[in-house]
């Protein structure tokens, strides 16, 4: 029995492998997507084939862990919700959050529901050298990347933890952009995903997490690829802004134009 075997049967087993959405009803677990130290998505469907995501925090380590995943949800439904509104933005670029946290009725097990989506993370596409972008093509994608940071921004989020493993390439867009050329291409949506790391900085940072009642020391650590972290984030995270963000994709871009 694979990894991904046994978590279904550890659902199954918690009576999660049908679980209700809020208001639109039940729906049957189907198969995992993927799985971190403490989390867990999975995929779920209804019987009109409606496809939802569900993000698992099985029991959190502390407070700390739990309160990130809740600000993941929260994030996720508001940065979805602005981003709707924003003409010729083609739609969110973070997954939309159909619901709050909710807790297992027994047991220390978060989770929340949200849109699944299609499509190839950078990661995969980089490693496979698929597709060979042109300039155009990658300056129209880190384009939408950074559209969407803007608006996340303006939210009060920094990410925190941009990498290739969390931004996903939906490359059967009928989204289309015309240069100075006059060349028309197709345009790869982008979603942003994994806001767990996310914070909020217009809301005032602690300098010491309380845990248990002992006093800690800020206890952030970028979890991606550290090699496009900025700077600043290994040295005072409580500090980070939105550039923070930038520098990352900045050098996600160099890497799309380089390949180096």
């Amino acid at each position: 029995m694979d990894d991904s075997e046994e978590i279904l049967q550890f659902l199954v087993d918690l009576g999660l492998s049908e679980i209700e959405r809020p208001e639109v009803g039940q729906y049957r677990l189907h198969s995992v997507i993927g799985k971190g130290q403490k989390g867990v998505l999975c995929r779920y469907v209804n019987d009109h084939a409606d496809e939802v995501a569900v993000k698992f925090l099985i029991v959190p380590s502390d407070q700390r862990a739990l309160n990130l995943f809740e600000n993941e949800a929260k994030a996720l439904a508001a940065a979805s919700a602005e981003m709707e509104k924003i003409p010729g933005l083609g739609g969110s670029n973070v997954p939309r959050a159909y619901s709050d946290v909710i807790k297992h009725p027994k047991y220390p097990i978060y989770y929340f529901f949200l849109e699944y989506i299609h499509g190839t993370t950078l990661r995969e596409l980089v490693s496979l050298n698929t597709p060979s972008w042109d300039p155009w093509t990658s300056i129209d994608c880190i384009g939408r990347l950074a559209c969407a940071l803007v608006k996340f921004h303006a939210l009060g989020w920094i990410h925190m933890d941009l990498n290739f493993g969390n931004i996903m390439i939906q490359p059967e867009s009928e989204y289309k952009t015309e240069y100075k050329e006059k060349k028309t291409i197709s345009s790869p949506a982008v979603k942003i995903l994994d806001l767990g790391n996310a914070i909020n900085y217009f809301e005032r940072l602690p300098e010491l997490w309380e845990i248990h009642g002992r006093k800690h020391e800020f206890p952030f650590k970028p979890v991606g690829d550290t090699n496009l972290s900025a700077l600043e984030l290994f040295l005072d995270p409580k500090q980070a802004t939105p550039m923070a963000d930038a520098f990352t994709v900045g050098t996600i871009f160099y890497y799309l134009l380089t390949r180096v």
